[in-house]
């Protein structure tokens, strides 16, 4: 018994076949090193993936190289989004890689390290751009998620170090797909208001969570920002891009907090310490002079003793009444503290009363949005049911026509056939099975 005889390209083809429908090695993720990486002036990437035991051929085509978020270079260790195939011309089975990644590194951690770099050499980070902190504000915004531990943090931290400062919160979402949007809308409109300082805060989370800080567009806001800007995103080892635009970089939101604001107690030392300097070179002062006076007094130097007496007690009632002066001024540093911690208190009920309100009617107004997209979708959908319904060919079929196939393919020529051939003829309601028996003259 003789072997088929078959020619090496149809050998090639039907391994081709056969390797691009088998649903085991296609959309495959293959790790491995890379080796042998050439970068061809078309685009292309052509490299060998290996491991201990085995290597096989790679080629990237230029569509999906350039969407490469990094270098790729020999002996990296990566992840290959992959179909597996045959080339007949070279006779060899190669992988064709549609994405790929540095394995053990994530995608967000390699489109952080990418925009990082990028924004740097645009000079977002530069010192010299950067804000100095006003030594005592008295207007901060706090951008931050309403009801959050961050914010929690902050407003303590605040009331206990610098509670004379007005509070102005700009609540928006610090996670999710919207986040940075929110965040940037707020931003703008701190920016608008005047504020002192505005704080940007978020507590801890993964890389995924605090993505939203790592948006591009957000970074030049916060370059562009006229008021000085301190982050307090994350813990201390958490990083992300607005940390490093921003103007200070607090480690955690209670470290922001205290790094902007000075000690409220450590003010009111040094104004009871310069107060008591200014006592007492004013006393000194006085001393000195009453000692001069009795000296001149008892020499009988002068001779206009009552003017001497005169111009000696107008100068202590200038300096008493500056001494005074002093006091009232510190009287009503004092005052104003209270009033401004007063008005503190009330500023944070009617403030938590309006932002009740506020949710409930945004609450109120997604409900209705949400009513009526989920309407236009049912009507949409409606329509391109009609639609499809009109153009369907099983509407030629119902006036009358008909689709005749042989062998499962559709016939449109009376070559196609010959006398006694089976052929199946489709009805809007089923189909028939004929037999030809006889052919009339082509057309």
């Amino acid at each position: 018994m003789s072997l088929k005889v078959v020619a090496v390209s149809q050998l090639g083809n039907y391994l081709k076949r056969k390797l691009d429908t088998d649903p085991q090695i296609q959309n495959l993720s293959v790790s491995g090193e890379v080796s042998n990486i050439t970068k061809h002036k078309s685009g292309h990437y052509y490299f060998t993936l290996k491991d201990n035991l085995a290597r096989i051929s790679c080629v990237m085509f230029k569509a999906a190289a350039i969407k490469i978020s990094f270098n790729l270079k020999e002996g990296d260790k990566v992840v290959c989004n992959c179909n597996t195939s045959f080339f007949p011309t070279s006779g060899s089975l190669q992988l064709y890689v549609n994405s790929i990644k540095l394995d053990g590194v994530g995608d967000l951690y390699t489109k952080f390290e990418a925009l990082k770099l990028k924004l740097s050499e645009q000079g977002l980070f530069n010192e010299h751009h950067k804000l100095q902190c006003p030594s005592y504000p008295m207007s901060i915004a706090l951008v931050v998620g309403n009801k959050t531990a961050a914010r929690h943090d902050i407003l303590v931290t605040l009331k206990n170090r610098w509670p004379i400062a007005k509070i102005s919160e700009y609540n928006c979402l610090v996670q999710g797909e919207n986040a940075s949007v929110e965040i940037i809308s707020a931003l703008l409109e701190c920016d608008e208001n005047n504020h002192d300082i505005i704080i940007i805060a978020r507590g801890g989370g993964s890389i995924e969570d605090l993505w939203a800080f790592n948006d591009e567009f957000l970074a030049n806001v916060i370059y562009n920002l006229k008021t000085f800007c301190i982050t307090g995103i994350g813990h201390e080892i958490d990083f992300t891009i607005a940390d490093f635009v921003a103007d200070i970089r607090g480690a955690t939101p209670t470290s922001a907090a205290t790094l902007c604001t000075p000690d409220i107690n450590d003010v009111i030392n040094n104004v009871t310490y310069y107060q008591t300097r200014l006592e007492f070179a004013i006393n000194n002062q006085l001393t000195n002079n009453i000692t001069r006076f009795n000296a001149l007094k008892n020499n009988n130097v002068l001779s206009n003793m009552d003017s001497i007496i005169l111009e000696s007690e107008l100068k202590i009632n200038y300096h008493n009444q500056k001494l005074l002066n002093y006091k009232n001024y510190f009287d009503n540093k004092v005052n104003l503290y209270h009033n401004y911690h007063n008005r503190f208190l009330n500023i944070m009920v009617t403030q938590l009363n309006v932002n009740r309100n506020n949710l409930s009617n945004i609450q109120n107004k997604l409900i209705v949005n949400m009513n009526n997209n989920l309407q236009t979708k049912i009507n949409s959908f409606n329509l391109n049911i009609k639609t499809m319904d009109a153009y369907s060919p099983l509407k030629s079929l119902s006036r009358g026509y008909s689709v005749v196939f042989f062998e499962d393919k559709s016939l449109n020529s009376i070559e196609s056939v010959k006398i006694d051939d089976n052929i199946n003829i489709r009805l809007s309601d089923g189909y028939l099975n004929c037999q030809i028996k006889d052919k009339g003259a082509k057309l």
